[in-house]
């Protein structure tokens, strides 16, 4: 029996698992999908490993739902944090090693703030034609890499057609990359829907999603510092628990909210 924790980043949920002393049996084909299958298992987007490192505090490592591994994950990484703090350990921030390098997080007015570094610009302006659709994208990567459109509305778009082919378009490499449709509001926020691959499908939340969408339209919009960022579980007229702050010294930090959902045990 392992003991977990069940999560949510704003509706991005994941398995915690405490494996400090390694005892998850990793060679082991299919456990993960079976954890995350929402009828047969827990339920969830993925699984989140806190282990021990040489290079940082604590290392995180993260499994989607299909198994796969990813390097980065900025919901995920908030949950681990609040994780970290329910075993006991009260630290007000932490250096956390990931596939992506050692990140920086904290906590923050009762939610945790990551800091991303600076985003890579892959591709800028992209011109890809997809489904008889003529589309500009951008690349962005924030630890994972994000194929970034903007739409005058995102309730409005067409991901269903549109994503799984994005998500593997041949101009992204051989693993492809998360996709995101994002609108601006007037109130200065940014409105955001993602397909992640690993999941395969549409998310409620993703982190690093957000921080290259707001690193985007800092660049391309000249928005404030400061970018609240609506995803889907994000009421009509209510203000975003979600933020993305850009400097071009200092790169993006993602702050928003991590939730313990209940914990228990379970048998792999």
């Amino acid at each position: 029996m392992i003991s977990f924790a069940k999560y949510h980043g704003l509706g991005n949920d994941f398995i915690l698992i405490d494996d400090r002393e390694e005892v998850v049996p990793l060679d082991q084909p299919g456990w993960i999908c079976r954890l995350c299958d929402r009828r047969l298992g827990i339920g969830a987007d993925g699984v989140i490993l806190l282990q021990l490192s040489e290079l940082a505090r604590f290392r995180m490592r993260i499994f989607n739902a299909d198994g796969s591994e990813p390097a980065m994950c900025g919901n995920g990484i908030r949950c681990l944090v609040h994780f970290i703090r329910q075993l006991g350990i009260p630290d007000e921030s932490l250096a956390i090693e990931t596939a992506s390098g050692v990140l920086s997080c904290r906590w923050e007015n009762g939610k945790i703030a990551v800091r991303l570094g600076v985003p890579q610009i892959l591709h800028r302006d992209l011109s890809l034609e997809v489904e008889g659709w003529h589309l500009t994208v951008h690349l962005v990567d924030t630890g994972v890499p994000h194929c970034i459109l903007f739409v005058p509305d995102v309730s409005l778009a067409p991901m269903e057609m549109l994503a799984p082919v994005l998500r593997s378009h041949p101009r992204f490499g051989p693993h492809g990359a998360n996709v995101n449709f994002a609108s601006l509001e007037p109130c200065g926020s940014i409105a955001l829907r993602t397909f992640e691959r690993g999941v395969e499908g549409e998310t409620l939340a993703c982190g690093t999603g957000a921080a290259a969408v707001g690193w985007m339209a800092c660049l391309l919009h000249e928005l404030q510092e400061t970018i609240p960022i609506s995803t889907r579980l994000t009421p009509p007229g209510a203000s975003a628990e979600l933020l993305v702050r850009c400097s071009q010294e200092r790169g993006v930090e993602l702050i928003g909210p991590a939730v313990l959902v209940f914990q228990g045990n379970i048998l792999i």
